[in-house]
């Protein structure tokens, strides 16, 4: 019987053979399956873009001097990687979360009665988050820039640098975006930010992320009609206002729109540091920089997007400043 059953066995490997693979060819199968569906997945899609991380890229960024200004400056002109930027990102967003922690609402408007808590009174929420009037300009400045008989895709935005949600939901209530997402370093401003939406009862339509340098991995390849960012580039070393600038543009469909707020000239006493992130890590602090307007015009055309319209929009109050609101269009998908 043995003999028979072996020699069965014998028969039907045989006449199976040409079919039959060593089970080191269906482990090798198995891993290369696995390898091509984690590329799938890192591709963006509907996009030509490889994949969603910014990781690789070389940002650039080139500043002029003003020796009228600074006495002995030179030309920054250097190229950055986000891991060239981590270590002064961290520090910062160290500073930012203690913020979050022990006075959010006071890191966000500045007024002194909300200096040094970590909750405001229910009765001046609503005044809180009623405050920011930049809804209108968007929307002004959307209105101009739109043809005639064309109506705008306000399917989702984003608001980067969004604290504890303040614009976040407005672009919402007051601009009608079905979707939003707010997004900020600080996962202190995040938590605040989510608990608020949830009291509102916007939490259907709003949502928050916590996002570092790499905006482009946060966003998990989403595209959004709107990117929006205000009072909130200005704390970010020149570097990285570039690196945020251009992955903004890069998370717009072609045909959305970006606004955002960035100041474009600053003559404070640190200014000759913007190629220094090491000067900005050992000072600290709430920091203000600039980047100049040509400059921004330039990384957010390196990714697709045009420039509609450059609008002065003081919102930093410091004496000599210039601050522009950019209103800017995704024209091209750049690869």
């Amino acid at each position: 019987r043995a003999m028979i059953m072996a020699g069965r066995a014998g028969q039907k490997r045989q006449s199976h053979g040409k079919w039959a693979l060593p089970w080191q060819a269906y482990a090798l199968l198995v891993v290369v399956v696995s390898l091509l569906g984690i590329l799938f997945f890192q591709r963006c899609p509907h996009s030509k873009e490889r994949t969603c991380s910014a990781s690789g890229r070389a940002f650039q960024y080139d500043e002029p001097c003003l020796p009228d200004i600074f006495p002995g400056c030179r030309r920054c002109s250097k190229e950055y990687r986000l891991a060239d930027l981590m270590d002064v990102f961290e520090a910062h967003r160290l500073e930012w979360a203690t913020f979050g922690r022990e006075q959010p609402w006071w890191s966000v408007l500045t007024d002194d009665r909300w200096k040094g808590m970590k909750d405001i009174p229910e009765q001046y929420k609503d005044e809180f988050y009623d405050s920011d009037t930049a809804h209108h300009i968007v929307a002004d400045m959307l209105a101009a820039h739109t043809p005639a008989g064309k109506s705008l895709r306000k399917g989702s935005a984003i608001d980067f640098g969004c604290g504890v949600g303040r614009t976040t939901m407005q672009l919402h209530t007051r601009l009608g975006y079905e979707q939003v997402v707010g997004i900020d370093q600080s996962v202190w401003h995040i938590e605040t930010a989510r608990k608020e939406v949830r009291r509102k009862g916007y939490d259907r339509a709003v949502s928050f992320i916590v996002s570092g340098p790499d905006l482009l991995a946060s966003l998990q390849c989403r595209k959004f009609d709107l990117a929006y960012s205000i009072i909130a580039l200005q704390h970010m070393v020149p570097p990285l206002i570039i690196v945020y600038l251009e992955q903004l543009c890069d998370s717009l469909v072609v045909g959305g729109h970006g606004f955002v707020h960035v100041p474009t000239k600053l003559l404070a006493d640190y200014s000759q540091y913007k190629c220094s992130p090491g000067w900005s890590m050992n000072e600290g602090g709430m920091q203000v920089w600039y980047i100049d307007e040509a400059v921004a015009t330039k990384a957010l055309a390196r990714r697709g997007c045009s420039v509609r319209e450059a609008r002065d929009m003081d919102m930093i109050g410091i004496p000599g400043s210039v601050s522009k609101a950019f209103l800017f269009e995704k024209t091209t998908t750049v690869v």
